[in-house]
């Protein structure tokens, strides 16, 4: 039997969650008022803001959740996972935890429009840990890697960025070598002079 669409009813409203929550201040009448809802916590002046505060990060955080993301390059892995932002007004809020080669993590924090924008700087962040810039081969397959990272923010993220910041490496260290005292400044004035060629099919 066919279904008739007209027979569906959709609704925009509100699904209402309580949750158990904690609150407290420090002594002091400027201490501002803590909320705290299981690892997550805003603060404001008053009791009631700061529960307002951290409700609606949760709902933010709910409304817009990805699945965690794991990303690996070049023996890097990058484990992305979103958390709440309590920051009224701001873009979701993101963990990065990136797994060395040699074991050890480190971690990031970050808040990004959306899950696609941290994986293009994760992305980054991998191939510049793992790119050798003094090697073409390395710095060609990086700049691969990134490929499409460049639609985000002012392109940083993609392959154009990734070979003039090779280029600055290799600058700076010619600079180093030849004892310049402020290798930094001729490495930025000289980078254009160690691009880095690019493939034929680039």
């Amino acid at each position: 039997m066919a279904i008739d669409v007209n027979e569906w009813n959709h609704h925009v409203t509100t699904a209402r969650i309580t949750l158990p929550a904690n609150t407290n201040r420090a002594p002091g009448r400027k201490a501002r008022w803590a909320a705290h809802v299981g690892n997550w916590h805003a603060e404001a002046t008053t009791e009631k803001g700061a529960l307002a505060l951290v409700a609606d990060g949760v709902a933010a955080f709910v409304t817009s959740y990805d699945q965690p993301e794991i990303i690996a390059y070049g023996g890097y892995t990058g484990v992305i996972s979103q958390t709440v932002n309590t920051e009224p007004g701001h873009a979701p809020a993101w963990i990065v935890q990136t797994v060395h080669q040699a074991g050890h993590v480190s971690m990031s924090y970050c808040a990004r429009d959306s899950v696609a924008e941290v994986i293009a700087e994760t992305k980054s962040h991998l191939a510049h840990l793992a790119t050798d810039w003094h090697s073409n081969a390395s710095v060609h397959a990086g700049a691969a890697y990134l490929a499409g990272g460049d639609v985000y923010g002012y392109g940083q993220y993609g392959p154009d960025e990734f070979y003039r910041y090779a280029a600055r490496q290799r600058a700076a260290k010619a600079a180093m070598d030849a004892d310049h005292a402020d290798y930094h400044t001729w490495a930025t004035e000289h980078a254009h002079e160690f691009t880095v060629p690019r493939p034929a099919d680039a």
